[in-house]
């Protein structure tokens, strides 16, 4: 089921985001990214799943994506490709 609020049109999967309050991705060691643009609720719906793990007893860990990014580009050689995308030469050469 998707819902939208009555103020805003963001799109939300509200089963697959009750799912994730079940907490069973830290059973299974799996992460959880919140994807979306500027507003949509990804800071408001992150906090609540770590508060309620917290609940539960479990630690929690909160990062922005830029940090991730960051990091992973601080201890990693970077390697810049140029040119055109041969996955896009469709939509290019059309």
């Amino acid at each position: 089921m998707i819902c939208r609020s009555k103020r805003f049109s963001a799109p939300i999967n509200r089963l697959q985001i009750q799912h994730l309050f079940h907490l069973n991705f830290i059973r299974k060691k799996e992460n959880v990214v919140f994807l979306g643009g500027v507003g949509v609720g990804k800071t408001h719906l992150a906090t609540a799943l770590g508060y309620a793990a917290c609940l539960k007893r479990r630690a929690v860990l909160s990062t922005l994506a830029s940090a991730v990014l960051d990091r992973l580009l601080h201890h990693s050689e970077v390697v810049v490709i140029e040119g055109k995308s041969y996955r896009m030469k469709e939509r290019i050469d059309a």
